[in-house]
């Protein structure tokens, strides 16, 4: 019997960015991403936290609300922190893929690919 898929698998996994714009992530960076069924979305950018609300279908995806702490740190991290937060703000459907999950823009352009990490989820 094949089972539907829903955003249910997303929650209470900690997702590990791989990729932002299909352009990879720098070396060591730690980009985390969490998302609960109460309709939040927090993590680590590899420099900062961040925070939201997040709009949740079959296959839509919104984050509202985004906000974020306020470290500076080296300025390829930096460049990366700005890529990744455009990317999420973008983002408009997800696809799940075995362990991995790929956020789309508007126009279907791949924005970003995490894997599910065995990270315990903050709670």
């Amino acid at each position: 019997m094949h089972q539907s898929i829903g955003p249910q698998a997303l929650f209470n996994v900690v997702w590990q960015v791989e990729d932002i714009d299909r352009g990879g992530i720098v070396d060591s960076s730690h980009i985390t991403m969490q998302m609960s069924s109460e309709g939040r979305i927090a993590g680590s950018t590899g420099c900062n936290q961040y925070f939201g609300t997040l709009t949740l279908g079959q296959t839509a995806f919104e984050v509202n609300g985004a906000g974020s702490t306020r470290r500076a740190c080296a300025p390829a991290i930096m460049q990366q922190e700005t890529r990744f937060l455009q990317a999420l703000q973008d983002a408009r459907r997800y696809k799940m893929d075995g362990d991995f999950v790929r956020l789309y823009d508007e126009s279907g352009d791949e924005r970003m690919r995490m894997i599910r990490t065995n990270e315990e989820p903050a709670s």
